[in-house]
């Protein structure tokens, strides 16, 4: 500040670099690996979130089908990478909309939070409505969730953006290998492509964005995790996996 340049000045405030709609909302005292067994409660916060604030021109069609792509696959990261609220970004965290507590026998109750304004908690209680291919996305977005961390990581190494909607970039390319394995080749296909654009700006780019970037990155680059993924059967995951720099690339060819 004293003798710098003020063309190399940069904030020290912490900028979100997604809207406040999509920030992540742990449910407070829920361990991960509980977060699978209450995948309605992050479904239902994502709804209140998109319905309080959406997106000029969504329906509440749209809301309910990306609440169910992004709470679902946030469940799914949560319990099978262990995402704590120390591996998220803080600008990119809100507070939660629901905590868990234990009763007398030893369950885990999910309860809204006392503190939100009332007309949060009416919608964060309005129970889910889900048809049957609902429920089939729900498993589509799981299938997807399990590979998103790491060909995040590939697209920030390659292109340095977590996802890319071009379809000619290397980002894009590597996401519709998990897009044609879960999606349009099931029995949800049209569910899809009714809103294409916007569920997979929620799912590919949106869902995991405020996960740090090193978790992904690490995994992108770490030789077991493509073998993990192919032997559980999620190969569409790991065909650009470990992610080797353009440069490195070049280098090992010659």
């Amino acid at each position: 500040m004293r003798n710098g340049d003020p063309a190399n000045t940069k904030s020290l405030l912490i900028k979100p670099s997604i809207p406040q709609t999509w920030h992540w909302r742990p449910v407070e005292n829920l361990g991960p690996e509980n977060a699978v067994a209450n995948v309605g409660a992050y479904i239902r916060s994502v709804r209140t979130s998109l319905t309080m604030n959406s997106p000029p021109g969504w329906s509440p069609q749209l809301i309910n089908k990306t609440a169910i792509v992004v709470g679902t696959t946030r469940v799914v990261t949560t319990e099978l990478y262990r995402i704590e609220p120390p591996d998220l970004i803080l600008g990119e965290v809100a507070p939660p909309h629901f905590i868990a507590s234990e009763d007398q026998s030893g369950q885990t109750v999910i309860s809204v939070n006392p503190e939100l304004e009332p007309n949060v908690q009416a919608s964060l209680a309005t129970p889910l409505e889900l048809t049957e291919t609902d429920r089939a996305a729900i498993v589509a977005a799981h299938m997807s969730a399990v590979g998103i961390l790491p060909v995040q990581g590939y697209s920030i190494v390659m292109m340095g953006h977590h996802y890319l909607n071009d379809p000619k970039t290397q980002s894009r390319r590597a996401f519709d290998a998990m897009e044609r394995q879960h999606w349009t080749s099931t029995a949800v296909a049209q569910w899809w492509q009714t809103d294409l654009d916007a569920l997979r700006d929620a799912l590919w780019h949106k869902a995991c964005h405020p996960v740090i970037m090193s978790i992904k990155q690490t995994l992108a680059t770490d030789e077991k995790i493509p073998k993990m993924l192919i032997a559980a059967g999620y190969g569409s995951a790991a065909a650009r996996l470990p992610v080797i720099e353009s440069e490195m690339r070049a280098a090992n060819s010659y």
